[in-house]
């Protein structure tokens, strides 16, 4: 995998947190590509997101669950949509009939 070069200046200058999300998001697909369970590893990535915020600061923890749930539940609505979509795609509603998931 071809690591990216940040420099001091992308961290100090990253408000939004895009070059930490593209580090997590490296990181996630190397130890996917190295063959990890992907719902393995989203779980360690939120559990260490977890640990390491509560051991920066309690509020700062606390504005990341409480940020973090609110995200959750707004993706969660959007994920169904999407889904509900897909589920109702001419060859996804064939399969699901064909395998006697719907009549």
């Amino acid at each position: 995998m071809t690591k990216q070069s940040i420099t001091f200046e992308d961290i100090i200058t990253d408000r939004d947190g895009n070059a930490s999300k593209a580090q997590f998001v490296a990181l996630a697909r190397e130890l996917i590509g190295d063959g990890r369970r992907p719902d393995r590893v989203f779980r360690a990535m939120l559990s260490a997101a977890y640990e390491t915020s509560i051991e920066h600061c309690e509020i700062e923890h606390y504005r990341f669950v409480v940020s973090a749930a609110a995200d959750t539940a707004d993706w969660k609505k959007q994920l169904e949509k999407i889904i509900d979509d897909e589920l109702n795609e001419p060859q996804n509603k064939a399969f699901l009939k064909e395998i006697g998931l719907v009549d």
